[in-house]
Order: structure tokens, then C-alpha cells, then sequence
């Protein structure tokens, strides 16, 4: 199992150095706690990661580049998914062994997809997560009118 600093520090270190927004941000930084606010609504309604909603906003409101979203959605998603996860199994809806499962599983490769993120260009890491999220989002569509 990769370690998590060595997937780290393997996709922090590119040769281009730090990534330069290709967009202007628009919406002033004080802002910021509404994505939080929209992100951990949705994430306890729906489930769903707040980075969904966080690095769209934070991309084109912002005008962060996207693996600096993606990083700054993860700031919002471990505290809100510590929250959510105690109230889910508050209420007895969390199967823990399987749970755990996923959570090993998810260890194993994140950090080579973090690595992967940093050295994709923007435009393409940014194609590649809409894509994600309209895969995901078909998915979803089509197991609601099954």
C-alpha cells in the first residue's frame, strides 16, 4: 500500500511550478464560507462530497486553478465528513465494515490520484472532473427512474 507522503510528495513536485489561474476571480475571497455553507448543506442532504459543489464555484467564482480547488474542496470535505459521518451513525445508517472496506481502498489511491492532478495541465484536469461529474450524474439519473 503506497504511503501517503510518497504519493504526495511524488505529485507535489512539478517541473512547471505552481499552476497560474487561467481565469480572473470574480467573486471577492469573503465569499468563501458561503461554498462551505452550500457545500455542507448538500454533502448532509444528498451524501455527496462537498468538492462537488466546492471546486466549480471555487474555479470559476474564484478563479482558482482546479487542482488548487480540488485541494481547498478537501479542506472543507474532511471536517464536514467527520461531522455528517457521526450523524449518520447517530441514527444507526452507517455499516461500518463495509465502510471501512471503502475507506481502504480509498487510502490506497489517493495519493496517485493527487499525483496525477498535479502534473495533468488545467484544461484537460478540469474536462476530466466535468466528466466525472456528468458520468456520475447519468448514473444517478438513470438508477432514480429505474
Amino acid at each position: 500500500m503506497p504511503s501517503f507522503s510518497s504519493g504526495w510528495r511524488c505529485g507535489s513536485s512539478t517541473a512547471r511550478g505552481p499552476r497560474q489561474s487561467q481565469a480572473s476571480a470574480g467573486w471577492h475571497e469573503r465569499w468563501l464560507p458561503g461554498v462551505g455553507i452550500v457545500g455542507g448543506f448538500f454533502a448532509g442532504l444528498f451524501g455527496v462530497g462537498s468538492g462537488i459543489v466546492a471546486a466549480p464555484l471555487l474555479t470559476r467564482g474564484f478563479g482558482k486553478p482546479q487542482a488548487v480547488a480540488q485541494g481547498l474542496a478537501l479542506a472543507l470535505v474532511a471536517p464536514g465528513a467527520v461531522v455528517a459521518l457521526a450523524t449518520f451513525a447517530e441514527a444507526k445508517q452507517v455499516a461500518w465494515q463495509t465502510g471501512a472496506l471503502l475507506a481502504i481502498g480509498g487510502m490506497a489511491t489517493v495519493s496517485y490520484g493527487v499525483a496525477w492532478a498535479h502534473r495533468l495541465p488545467e484544461k484537460p484536469l478540469r474536462r476530466l472532473f466535468a466528466a466525472m461529474l456528468l458520468v456520475t450524474a447519468a448514473l444517478m439519473i438513470r438508477q432514480a427512474w429505474a
